[in-house]
């Protein structure tokens, strides 16, 4: 059993929340929340009985929200990209000859190119989100 009490993240906000059935964990579900019944689905599941049914998965995101994550993982992989580039500057300006060194500006140019590319993705309509 877990530690789920069958009620959703926000219980006061009514929405579609994914569930999978503790003998089938990895078959995922919409359910309806009703946040003024508290009730799960048409209104014949408590929580207490839900949590002893289901696993929790989370809400069901909303196309904004989805749009958010993507733009936040976008400027993760970005700063990584930046953070090798600054990594193979101080090796550039660490290292004792010529060919080390342009093979050192090559990799943090490459990456400085890959951190742009990142920055500029957009979603699958062309928008930037």
């Amino acid at each position: 059993m877990s530690d789920w009490n069958g009620l959703p993240d926000q219980p006061e906000r009514s929405g579609w929340y994914w569930l999978a059935g503790r003998y089938y964990p990895d078959m995922w579900v919409l359910d309806l929340w009703n946040g003024k019944t508290r009730m799960w689905g048409d209104g014949t599941m408590s929580p207490e009985l839900c949590a002893q049914r289901c696993i929790y998965g989370g809400p069901v995101l909303t196309p904004p929200e989805l749009a958010q994550m993507r733009k936040d993982e976008r400027g993760r992989a970005a700063k990584v990209a930046q953070e090798i580039s600054v990594h193979y500057y101080a090796l550039g300006d660490a290292a004792e000859n010529d060919v080390d060194v342009v093979a050192f500006e090559e990799r943090m140019f490459a990456a400085d190119e890959c951190a742009v590319a990142i920055r500029a993705l957009t979603d699958d309509e062309g928008k930037k989100s």
